[in-house]
């Protein structure tokens, strides 16, 4: 068996490229699904309950836990923000 051909440039010298040549885009997937994925389990772990198939604060008023849901929210957006920025590129080394 031959192994898959790489889908990195030829100047690769980040794990960002590689993460962008395996067709992640600039990372907004993975920073959003991981902030995501945080802010929902605390909120399934704290037990706050949802009563509208939605999300985000619009319906933190339909909770069993105002405060905790809008604290879960902004946990999981501190998470992506925090991965968009290690993932992003500076400005240097895309001019290179």
């Amino acid at each position: 068996m031959q192994p898959a051909p790489s889908r990195q440039s030829s100047n690769d010298t980040s794990s960002y490229t590689a993460i962008v040549g395996a067709g992640v885009g600039d990372g907004v997937a993975v920073g959003s699904g991981v902030g995501s994925a945080v802010g929902a389990a605390l909120a399934a772990f704290q037990g706050i309950d949802c009563y509208v198939p939605h999300g985000g604060f619009i319906v933190a008023l339909a909770t069993n836990n105002v405060a905790l849901f809008c604290l879960d929210i902004v946990i999981g957006a501190v998470v992506a923000a925090a991965i968009l920025i290690a993932m992003k590129p500076t400005l240097d080394k895309q001019a290179k």
